[in-house]
This record gives C-alpha cells, structure tokens and sequence, in this order.
C-alpha cells in the first residue's frame, strides 16, 4: 500500500487541525497494530520528533516496518567533518532507539545542510552508513523545484520527500515528479492535508486563510456534489498520481487510520481537481504561517 504513517504526533503535539494533543501511547500501540494488519508499512520518523523514535521501538513489532529517519539539524554555515560524526552518531542513537539495526531511509531534514559549503561531508556519511548496510535509501525532505535540481545534480539521491496536495500542485505541473523519476529517484509525499488545514470548517478558517476561502468554498462544494470527505479526496488524489511511490500521513487514533486505509481506495476524475492549485507560497507553505 502506498499510505505510510507519519510519527511526528507520536512524540510532538503537531498540526493545525489537531486538538487531540500527542498521541497517547496506548493508542501508538494500537495504531502499529492496526498498521501491520492493513499492510501500513512504512513509519517516518526523526530524532527531532520529540521520543517518538523510542516510543516506535518499545511498539513496533521487529522487522514489520520500513522504517524512515532523519538526521540532526546543523546550524553552522559551513559543514565540517565534525558534522559528519554527529549525524553518525545521532544516526546510531536512532537505531538504538527504534531498536533495528537498519532502517529504510535516512533524510536530512532539508536540503540545506547538503547543500551548504562542506555538504558533501554529510552525504559522504550517509553513504557510508548505506554501504555498511544500515540503510537503504539517502536522500533529504525537499520543499521546491530548485531544491531538488541542486541535489540531484549534485548528489546520487535516491530518495526525496517533498510537500504535495490538493492545493498545492506546484511539483506536479512544473515537471518535477518527470524529473525525478528519469533519475529513478522515489518519491514520499508529505503534507497530504496540508497539517490539517483541508479539514478545518470554514466558519473556523484563520483569518490569515481568507484570501485562499473562495477557493476553499469551491473545493468544499465539489467534494458535497461528488459525495467525498476531504480525506477521500485529497488521497485518491496522490493515490492516482502515478510518480508517487508513498503518501505519509499522520493520525492520533487507530479510527483515523482506519478511514485513511479505506479513504486512499477512493477513485476519482483526477484533472478535475487541477482547478482547486493555489499559487501563493505563503498560503500552501507552513513554514510561512503566524
């Protein structure tokens, strides 16, 4: 199946829609169970996930799970090989954590570290780390287009995972997902709700959002004429884009997994979704919300 779980609400209280908090540990329990039966095999995880990675190796059964990481951020302008040893070392912590011995992946957080002065440090490292068998798949979380040109024209990725959804289109239209798998890089799709944000009512939208509402208003009524949940729609969505390899959502109850192993087998007309894209950076990029 193509749904992985996202963990960040494992070990942080995360996202704009989310009023339940983090995630209870019991209901981590129940969640990975859940996920093993319905083939949800793919965990995203990090090290800055609060002690989401630890809580994943006290719950996850051995070797059910491809298991996605991430390295520390480093914040000197300039990487030196003493930055090569911490994402070594905090890799191995990882492991020791998850309580595996390899995992699927390994990403750095954002391209940035690789592609500051001395990056080929890092890459070096996490290719090391690949030769010795620990993982599988190197690459980073991406954001735009010129990212990910810069990193692949630079390093031997195999793996990128970057935003996409029902409104923010951007790496589908302007030929980014072609590029990437001419280059037979996989490709995880992160933000699939846009933290949330496709699910808030719209007598609740942020005012911040209220430029975007005309578009959110028109989205709304396409879903209540074709009898979709936002959900359904914005997996089958990714789901029916076929350069995409896995679509990592998170959830807080194994009820909202639930939905989302049945929601992702939703068929729908794909282009006539095109319409909803929005263009403005700063209302499809959270990094850029108060």
């Amino acid at each position: 199946m193509k749904l992985g779980l996202g963990t960040v609400q494992f070990g942080l209280d995360y996202g704009i829609s989310n009023k339940k908090g983090q995630t209870s540990q019991d209901q981590v329990k129940e969640i990975l169970q859940l996920a093993e039966i319905k083939n949800t095999t793919l965990l995203d995880t990090s090290c800055a996930y609060g002690n989401a990675e630890s809580i994943i190796g006290n719950y996850a059964s051995p070797n059910r799970f491809d298991i996605v990481t991430k390295t520390p951020v480093f914040k000197s302008n300039v990487i030196q090989q003493l930055d090569a040893k911490e994402l070594i070392r905090s890799f191995n912590d990882s492991l020791s954590n998850l309580q595996i011995n390899q995992v699927y992946g390994l990403l750095t957080h954002g391209p940035e570290d690789l592609l500051k002065p001395g990056g080929h440090y890092l890459f070096n490292a996490m290719k090391t780390l690949k030769t010795e068998g620990k993982v599988n798949k190197v690459g980073a979380s991406v954001y735009n287009k010129k990212q990910i040109k810069d990193l692949v024209n630079t390093f031997d990725i195999d793996l990128i995972q970057l935003p996409f959804n029902l409104l923010d289109q951007r790496l589908l239209h302007d030929g980014t997902f072609d590029f990437l798998k001419q280059h037979n890089i996989e490709i995880h799709v992160r933000s699939a709700f846009l933290q949330g944000l496709l699910f808030i009512p719209l007598n609740e939208l942020p005012e911040f959002f209220h430029p975007i509402k005309p578009t959110l208003v028109r989205l709304k009524q396409k879903l209540f004429s074709l009898n979709l949940s936002p959900a359904q729609a914005a997996l089958a969505f990714i789901n029916q884009t076929p350069q995409i390899d896995r679509i990592i959502c998170g959830v807080n109850t194994a009820e909202q997994l639930q939905e989302l192993t049945k929601a992702i087998n939703t068929r729908i007309d794909h282009e006539e979704f095109y319409q909803f894209a929005i263009n403005e950076l700063k209302f499809i990029d959270p990094s850029q919300w108060p």
